[in-house]
């Protein structure tokens, strides 16, 4: 289920081992409106977006690790 969010979004991500991974914010039109890398620690990790002052809307959060992706839907408010 999509969780309203404000400023920034906070995503907790397991992995099995250290890597790279891509995470793209896109709007509803699939416009991609910001993209971050980060480095992933064996484990549990927690990633910071810092999103701004994005209109009120519905958003899709794109994360890509080792060639596999998942979308996870977003609400601005």
């Amino acid at each position: 289920a999509p969780n309203p969010f404000v400023g920034y979004v906070t995503v907790q991500l397991p992995a099995a081992q250290a890597g790279k991974l891509q995470l793209d914010l896109l709007d509803q039109s699939g416009k991609l409106i910001m993209k971050r890398e980060y480095l992933l620690q064996t484990g549990l990790n927690q990633l910071y977006l810092e999103t701004g002052r994005l209109p009120a809307g519905t958003y899709f959060l794109r994360m890509y690790q080792d060639g596999l992706f998942t979308i996870k839907k977003l609400i601005s408010r």
